[in-house]
């Protein structure tokens, strides 16, 4: 690039500054920071909004500040990509994200399914999207529904029932049916948990599980109970007993 912007203008740009960085005849790049910046006036985004160039139409989706109205044009712009930054802006409405999710592009529904401001509606209806990435952010969700996390529980894709096994509000069945799961990733998930700790009669199921990477896990958990220590440490495995000492 043959032009920069300057480390304090970059940092702290006043008014003027974001204006001449937003200028038609500015390059690609401080156009996109301008259409980026929280501190840009809202008529210079709404220009940004239109530009020619749609990976600056994205960061002006993407930018909170971005006023409702330009949000709702963009998050039906020819570009998946100027669609999922509005899919994945906070300042979103509820109405725009609710037809993003049913967006024919994976990308923007997976921003859909990360955005916090996402209605619970708009959740359970991804929960059950063709799309195994839009599950697991869907099941990596600090809200997700508890009948949503019981629904991911029987996902077809292990990484889905993985994050489900360490999510914090899954409740205490789902964990004891996942710690019998066939799937050793699943089982080994379970072992690995530590907010809210395992139970101890989960951690001694899996204490004998016939893989020793989930036994390992087992000897590593700090919720694990001592006479569950005490066998491991003479477990057929190296590593496993190596990780009782530790």
């Amino acid at each position: 690039m043959t032009q920069t912007i300057r480390d304090d203008e970059h940092q702290h740009p006043d008014e003027d500054a974001l204006r001449a960085l937003a200028g038609d005849a500015s390059p690609q790049f401080t156009r996109m920071y301008a259409a980026g910046n929280p501190s840009t006036p809202v008529d210079v985004l709404m220009r940004l909004a239109e530009d020619a160039d749609h990976l600056v139409r994205q960061y002006a989706a993407g930018n909170p500040a971005t006023p409702d109205d330009v949000l709702m044009r963009l998050s039906e712009d020819v570009y998946p990509d100027v669609r999922q930054g509005v899919a994945e802006n906070p300042a979103t409405p509820e109405e725009v994200l609710r037809r993003l999710a049913c967006d024919p592009n994976h990308w923007v529904r997976r921003g859909v399914a990360a955005n916090s401001a996402t209605p619970v509606d708009a959740i359970r209806r991804l929960a059950g999207d063709s799309d195994h990435l839009v599950r697991q952010r869907v099941a990596r969700r600090a809200a997700t529904p508890i009948d949503v996390i019981r629904m991911l529980a029987t996902d077809p894709d292990t990484q889905v029932r993985m994050i489900v096994a360490m999510h914090s509000s899954t409740p205490e069945d789902i964990i004891r049916q996942l710690a019998g799961s066939e799937d050793r990733g699943t089982r080994w998930a379970i072992a690995e948990r530590v907010t809210p700790p395992v139970s101890a009669d989960v951690l001694r199921l899996l204490a004998s599980d016939a893989i020793s990477n989930v036994r390992w896990a087992v000897a590593r958990n700090p919720a694990t109970p001592d006479d569950v220590l005490m066998r491991l440490a003479e477990d057929p495995d190296h590593l496993v007993r190596e990780a009782v000492t530790r």
